[in-house]
Formats: structure tokens, C-alpha cells, sequence
């Protein structure tokens, strides 16, 4: 029998974070190519930021899923920005990706008064379903190239 636990996570976590982050962006939409010592730096700094809050997924005590981000102020107050959701392949499409993320819009601290979250394209109607609306910005990146 399944016994699922969402509960705030805690460094001790990040290692298996890290697993599922490499095995999540590692393939189709994001074809990144993530390393789990680069996985793990990129959540160590998350969790070390002023902010920061994360939750886990677990199933019988085992790690299937995660989300991150960063409480921030903002000119009209408190917002929280997700940086990070991602779910185990073996218990992908089940519904824990929006599981997560709802538990997560539940757990917010009440001075929160816009979550935001940045996403490929593709995935736009997954957050859609959740509440999210697409806004009018514009995703920019500069390579840094040194003579």
C-alpha cells in the first residue's frame, strides 16, 4: 500500500533532490544536461537563500517528488516564486506534479499574493489547469563571451 507524505524538505534531502532534478530535466521538453553535482549546487544555493522554501514527495519514506522556490517582496507585496517542480519518472503522469504544486499553494505563508513560475512553452496549459495565467514578459539570456 502507498503511503504518500508531503513535508517541508531539509538539507539532508538534497542528494536524492538532486537524482530526481538530473533524471527529470534530462529529458523531453527540457533535454538539459544536468549533472547531479550541479543539480545538488544548484538546490544547496536555493536552500542557503534568504527565502527559500521546499517541499517533498515521498512515497513509503522514499523521495518521487519536489518543488522549490523563494518567498520574495515585490511592489505590490509578498510573491513566490517557484524555481523547481519535478516528479520521479516512475510516478510521472499520475497526478503529483499538480498534487505538489497545490499542496505547495496551500502551504504559503498568507502574506504571499501572486505565486509565479517560469516554463517551456509546452508546458504552459499544464499550469493553466492549476490557475496559472501567462503573462506579458519576455524571457531574455546573453551569453557571457570573454576576450
Amino acid at each position: 500500500m502507498s503511503t504518500l507524505q508531503f513535508k517541508t524538505c531539509n538539507k539532508d534531502d538534497l542528494e536524492s533532490m538532486a537524482e530526481i532534478f538530473v533524471a527529470a530535466f534530462s529529458k523531453e521538453p527540457w533535454n538539459e544536461s544536468w549533472t547531479k553535482e550541479n543539480a545538488y549546487i544548484r538546490l544547496l544555493n536555493f536552500y542557503e537563500s534568504p527565502g527559500f522554501a521546499g517541499w517533498v514527495l515521498k512515497d513509503n519514506n522514499q523521495m518521487i517528488g519536489m518543488i522549490v522556490g523563494q518567498y520574495q517582496i515585490y511592489d505590490t507585496g509578498w510573491i513566490f516564486e517557484i524555481k523547481d517542480l519535478c516528479i520521479s519518472e516512475a510516478y510521472e503522469r499520475r497526478g503529483l506534479g499538480r498534487y505538489l504544486c497545490m499542496s505547495l499553494l496551500g502551504e504559503l505563508d498568507d502574506k504571499v499574493k501572486d505565486v509565479y513560475l517560469l516554463t517551456r512553452p509546452t508546458l504552459a496549459s499544464y499550469y493553466q489547469m492549476m490557475g496559472f495565467e501567462t503573462q506579458p514578459m519576455v524571457y531574455m539570456q546573453r551569453p557571457l563571451i570573454k576576450a
